[in-house]
């Protein structure tokens, strides 16, 4: 995928995309630099309640969506609502009219335009049987000059119990096609509808394979409908009548053993779409625990039969089956007498814009398509989008924050497409630029990656200034990195290149700035994939709203992880270079890689489909399989939590290696091989949050564990062959605070919990004996480096204090209180409360760079 940001010229973006890696199949071309990119979506106007207006306070919409000539429809949930909003096809924008309530119906499900009518259908009163289900239409004239919807009449659909409805129309508007659950199976009816739009049921079929998923062919002659393991197969004619073809099965799509194996559980098919040109068929395949193993099928169609022939896709167990990641119910959206163009959707969710290959069917990214403007970036879309090609338009329902995180409303959202990106910056990203003087790099010394240029949260620098009462001199800074969503991932410094990572709605950014000056980006990367909704999405969930992992700087790339899939990005321009997916099974993915002579080690499952391993080994600038190792190993815990801990290069015993901490396995690796060279096991019972790095002082590694019932732990290498265990200390946690080791001594937040706010302590700790030396407690959590022979502590709540690590007791030289001033956020857990600090500080240059969310400052250390 193209970066579509240099400078000077930037687009604005909020959201596009749901998490998914791309492997090599479906859609090929993991690198699609070289193809031209598809222009960006511009958003013009959204409504949504903003106390008493401009949505109604009874403002429900359900699940139905339409527009008829200059409005726009909304099922409502509450009885049998429709709201209508007036839409200006020159201007883009959007207005709300009003709202009808139809008696005859108790929830209005789906909404369905055809013929210039509209068609309701929900729960009706009228039905034979209350027994909770939809059973039949409610249809509608529209009012010339107001758009309102005016009942004409109600239909009993063979007195049937329609099934998680959904009506698909005929190629002329002059007919509806809706699948129905009765007592003997479900069946494909056939309504007719008459000039006047009156409906009235033409015939039906029943068969194998029906189900809520239906499409028509292009040529109107066939309609499809995928279920659970087989898509059958309809003859339309030309006045509308069907008859049942028969159907293809499924079974080749699902695991060799079957749709319930091992990381195929519960598999569902739903039908993607139809190339304009009738050639080919898509299908994706999604699992219903978390869509983690999520996959997409390409048939070859025959034209004038209408038969399937499988082309790509087959069993998990097939290495080149392509894989996404926390993705359902996928469409194409081909664009208008185009069978090569199409935008890739999922629900409300514009994902990218794509290109099919006609010999093959393949589908290769040409960028994920964006919307833009500042105020709407905490909307979540929601519901099928609605294209209007022939205005260059497109709809959608959002969900928007309206508060703290944990407040919600919904509303309507417009945008146009085919937009030129803005010149300058993007509207939300405000920066500012050093001044000269300022701007002149004190030394030479990075931090290219996690826990600093040495992986031991230490830097040379010398001669930084020790009073801070009055703060630091701030160099340059930057806000709209994540607006709306809470992102902890920390920064990164390269030379004169600082990067970070940001999420705009549903799509992950790489930041690439000046370290020295600021100012403008000097690109942005877009990565497809990391948002969600509200909940729990492509490793995101209430704690998390953006990317969390630290990027890896090596040479002339960087390494990102979101959601457990791997990027490598040129560091020159945010070129993509290569990608590998990673199915994590946990909430969110924090672990950093390592970069080692070609090597680039990561924790993650590999291959798709089969055992997890504990880490891998990729080549560098392939991201193909070295080595695996710990396949099938146990993540540590009753309730493992895997991905929070990077691996790290240490030096033991002299030997240089690979220093890894599962939360039930401690290990030194050959970063060539994997091959160990020791291991321990233990054992901790309960949930294990192991989110904190290991230290080592060259024979005793110090190894923390979180929240479970374990406790930090001595372990001896002897001749990095054998570890034993060398002591053990309960009454207290490290959770997520990495400790600083200085002249044989940890110095170390202790934490009494996740969001350790309350008891937590700041102590030292002898690394030989695991004893404490001393305590100062109720000191909060933070995160800890070592600068100048001193301890830069970033605290929770966003103070900054300066401590002399002695084991003699607590000492602190300065303290600059409220470096960062803390918003409120909504947690999984739920209530209002401050954002935490939990990003690292990061010292390069002579500068102190303090990321918190959705800003980035840089402050002098040194004048």
């Amino acid at each position: 995928m193209n970066p579509r940001y240099t400078a000077p010229v930037l687009t604005l973006s909020i959201f596009a995309t749901l998490v998914f890696g791309l492997a090599t199949f479906a859609l090929a071309g993991v690198s699609a630099a070289d193809t031209p990119t598809a222009p960006t979506a511009e958003l013009i106007s959204a409504l949504k309640k903003v106390k008493d207006g401009p949505l109604p306070q009874n403002f429900d919409p359900g699940r139905g969506v339409e527009f008829l000539g200059d409005y726009i429809y909304l099922s409502g949930i509450t009885a049998g609502t429709i709201h209508y909003f007036k839409r200006d096809v020159k201007t883009g924008t959007v207005a709300y009219v009003g709202a009808i309530n139809d008696t005859t119906i108790k929830s209005m499900i789906f909404l369905k335009a055809a013929g210039g009518h509209l068609y309701g259908l929900g729960w009706t009163v009228w039905g034979v049987n209350d027994d909770g289900k939809c059973k039949g239409l409610s249809w509608y004239d529209i009012e010339p000059g107001t758009g309102k919807p005016v009942q004409k009449g109600t239909l009993d659909v063979a007195s049937a119990a329609l099934f998680n409805a959904r009506f698909i129309t005929g190629p002329e508007g002059k007919e509806l096609y809706g699948l129905f659950n009765t007592a003997a199976g479900v069946k494909l009816t056939w309504v007719k509808l008459a000039a006047d739009g009156t409906p009235s049921v033409g015939g039906e079929v029943a068969g194998q394979g029906l189900s809520e998923n239906l499409s028509l062919s292009p040529d109107g002659k066939f309609i499809y409908s995928v279920a659970d393991h087989k898509i059958s197969i309809i003859d339309r004619k030309p006045t509308g009548e069907i008859a049942y073809k028969g159907n293809v099965s499924l079974d080749p799509l699902y695991p060799i053993d079957g749709p319930k194996a091992e990381n195929e559980r519960d598999l569902r098919p739903s039908l993607a779409g139809i190339s304009p040109d009738g050639k080919w068929f898509y299908l994706c395949m999604h699992s219903n625990e978390g869509f983690a193993n999520s996959y997409f099928a390409i048939y070859k169609r025959d034209v004038a039969s209408g038969e399937l022939t499988l082309s790509e896709g087959g069993s998990a167990s097939n290495p080149v089956c392509a894989r996404f990641a926390n993705l359902a119910g996928m469409e194409l959206q081909f664009l208008p007498g185009s069978s090569t163009k199409a935008y890739l959707t999922s629900g409300s969710c514009l994902l990218q814009s794509v290109e099919v290959d006609g010999a093959t069917g393949r589908l290769s990214v040409l960028s994920d398509l964006v919307l833009g403007k500042a105020e709407e970036v905490k909307c979540r879309p929601i519901q099928p989008i609605l294209f209007d090609f022939k205005n260059g338009l497109m709809y959608g329902m959002g969900v928007w924050q309206t508060g703290s995180y944990g407040e919600h409303q919904r509303g309507l959202w417009t945008a146009k497409l085919g937009t030129t990106p803005a010149t300058g910056e993007r509207a939300d990203l405000k920066a500012t630029v050093a001044s000269a003087a300022d701007a002149k790099p004190a030394n030479e010394a990075d931090w290219p990656c996690w826990r600093g240029p040495n992986g031991d949260g230490k830097v040379s620098l010398k001669g930084i200034r020790k009073d801070w009462s009055g703060g630091l001199r701030k160099v340059w800074d930057v806000a709209g990195l994540s607006p709306g969503d809470v992102t902890w991932s920390a920064p990164i410094v390269q030379g004169n290149k600082l990067f970070v990572m940001g999420t705009h709605g549903f799509v992950d950014e790489l930041f690439c700035f000046d370290a020295d000056k600021g100012g403008r980006p000097l690109w942005i990367s877009e990565l497809p994939g990391g948002g969600g909704d509200v909940t729990r999405s492509g490793g995101r969930d209430g704690w998390c709203g953006g990317p969390v992992a630290t990027p890896y700087a090596s040479g002339d790339k960087i390494y990102v992880t979101v959601g457990g899939r791997f990027t490598c990005f040129q560091a020159a321009d945010g070129k993509v270079l290569w990608r590998k997916n990673v199915l994590s099974a946990c909430h969110v993915y924090a672990a950093s890689p390592l970069a080692w002579d070609g090597v680039l080690i990561v924790p993650g499952i590999f291959p798709p489909g089969e055992k997890p391993s504990l880490l891998a080994g990729l080549k560098a600038d392939s991201g193909e399989i070295v080595w695996r190792y710990g396949v099938g190993e146990p993540n540590g815990g009753d309730s493992p939590t895997f991905g929070h801990v990077s691996p790290l290069r240490m030096k033991i015993n002299g030997v240089e290696q690979v220093v890894y901490n599962t939360g039930a396995l401690a290990c030194g690796l050959d970063p060539k091989t994997g091959k160990p060279y020791w291991e321990h096991r233990y054992v901790v019972k309960g949930s294990n949050v192991n989110a904190t790095e290991p230290v080592t002082d060259g024979s005793i590694l110090a190894v923390m564990l979180g929240d479970g019932e374990g406790s930090p732990m001595g372990v001896q290498i002897e001749n990095n062959t054998t570890a034993k265990p060398l002591w053990g200390k309960k009454g207290f946690r490290a959770m997520w605070s990495d400790p600083i080791l200085r002249d044989g001594f940890l110095y170390m937040f202790a934490s009494d919990g996740l969001y350790s706010a309350g008891n937590s302590d700041f102590r030292c700790v002898d690394i030989k004996t695991g004893d404490a030396k001393w305590i100062e407690k109720k000191t909060g959590c933070g995160t800890t480096v070592e600068v100048d022979g001193s301890l830069l502590c970033l605290t929770y709540s966003g103070d900054l204090w300066l401590l002399n690590p002695t084991p003699e007791g607590f000492k602190k030289i300065t303290e600059w209180k409220g470096a960062i001033k803390t918003e409120p956020w909504w947690t999984a857990n739920g209530g209002n409360s401050p954002a935490p600090c939990w990003s690292v500080p990061v010292i390069a240059r002579g500068k102190l760079y303090l990321r918190y969310s959705n800003t980035l400052a840089c402050y002098d250390l040194l004048k």
